[in-house]
């Protein structure tokens, strides 16, 4: 609504056009390209059957089962015992636009689990991979709301020497306010994976039925989740409909910019968003190359 309310008034000085003009297709871009990488990874799923754990071989793999622990974990702030835990920490930021910035330095997460179903179990090594896990609970507050262990940890985060990284600091008169966010996985919780499956480079744990690890691995797709498959190719439709909207956002900045009357700044957007609209072309041999568009090529 904006773009014709302003197209339809004497048109704002060019400075001001083309940020403005630079804002909207930054953020269109973004939508569009994300809705690009989540067809492709939703593409890899439908193509790639769930198998047991005792037919997983190296290569890229999609297991489902339940979650079990490889050794006896809690989680550092509940106390609860899990196979898997992420804790982040966040500070609130205040100012005209207040907003939560995660300390990525004060993450904490637990190590790898195992994952089982009824043919056996293999090693699951979350570290890196694009993870969906629930919010187990959510805490809000000023440091000293917290219990006496949940202090130290903020206080250990505070005391960091990331910390000087102005990105955390804000000009206030209250007290610092930070938000807590713990991802559990409990034993026998169900737990999808989509990940690359290798030999692993240390001694498994005793008791295992498959001599593989599923882990990061350069170039490769690796998702980990205590949703469903379902429940997470519906998340990257939902990318995919944003990425529609981007696209036709990208579109309409440039009906605008050609109804501004500014020759250079029309044609300048013209060229950007031809330019986002063929990257995925573009870079076609290397997403051939990775199985992602098309029928992957032989190294």
């Amino acid at each position: 609504m904006d773009w014709f309310i302003l197209a339809s008034k004497s048109p704002p000085p060019p400075v001001v056009l083309a940020v403005y003009l630079l804002f909207w297709f930054g953020a269109s871009a973004a939508l569009f390209l994300a809705g690009i990488q989540a067809y492709l990874k939703k593409k890899k799923m439908a193509g790639i059957p769930t198998i047991k754990v005792n037919a997983a071989a190296v290569g890229l793999v999609e297991l489902s089962g339940k979650a079990k622990q490889l050794e006896k974990i809690t989680s550092p702030i509940s106390g609860k015992p899990c196979a898997f835990y992420r804790i982040t920490l966040e500070k609130l930021i205040r100012g005209k636009h207040s907003h939560w910035v995660e300390m990525t330095h004060a993450r904490l997460e637990s190590g790898p689990f195992a994952l089982e179903d009824e043919s056996g179990s293999i090693v699951i090594d979350p570290k890196g991979a694009e993870v969906t896990f629930k919010k187990d609970s959510i805490q809000r507050g000023s440091k000293q709301t917290f219990p006496e262990h949940v202090q130290k940890y903020i206080q250990d985060a505070l005391d960091n020497p990331a910390m000087r990284d102005m990105k955390y600091f804000s000009l206030s008169i209250f007290p610092d306010e930070f938000r807590i966010t713990e991802h559990l996985v409990e034993e026998g919780d169900q737990v999808y994976v989509l990940g690359p499956a290798k030999i692993p480079e240390k001694p498994l744990p005793p008791g295992l039925t498959s001599d593989l690890i599923v882990c990061k691995a350069e170039n490769e797709d690796f998702i980990v989740s205590d949703e469903s498959e379902k429940s997470v190719s519906g998340r990257f439709t939902v990318s995919m409909v944003l990425g529609a909207i981007g696209a036709i956002g990208m579109v309409l900045l440039v009906a605008f910019a050609f109804a501004s009357g500014e020759a250079v700044l029309s044609w300048v957007s013209l060229l950007l968003v031809l330019a986002v609209f063929a990257s995925p072309f573009i870079f076609r041999s290397k997403l051939e190359k990775l199985g992602l568009f098309g029928k992957p090529k032989n190294p």
